[in-house]
């Protein structure tokens, strides 16, 4: 919509005449048309009375099982020995 109305006038009153809802467009014709049926086919769905729920008669709450994280040895994040050489290197 916004493409047409562009066409024939400003951009500014594209804009207007595509958002204001004076000019709906096809789709929006549908789509208002859909909502319109949706409210006159409400649907009444069956009470259904629930006598009981089923429910634990006791409840047992244990601690969490004790985790150990693995040791991992990272050789990248050991120090390192030698020093970095002096003067920095040049392009390689």
């Amino acid at each position: 919509m916004f493409a047409s109305y562009a066409q024939q006038t400003t951009l500014r009153e594209a804009f207007v005449k595509t958002f204001d809802g004076k000019n709906p467009c096809r789709i929006c014709k549908l789509v208002r048309e859909g909502q319109q049926s949706e409210k006159t086919k409400q649907s009444v769905l069956p009470l259904v009375k629930v006598d009981s729920l089923p429910y634990a008669k006791a409840f047992v709450l244990e601690p969490p099982a004790v985790r150990t994280l693995p040791v991992v040895s990272d050789v990248a994040a050991l120090p390192r020995a030698e020093s970095p050489p002096t003067p920095p290197p040049r392009l390689a």
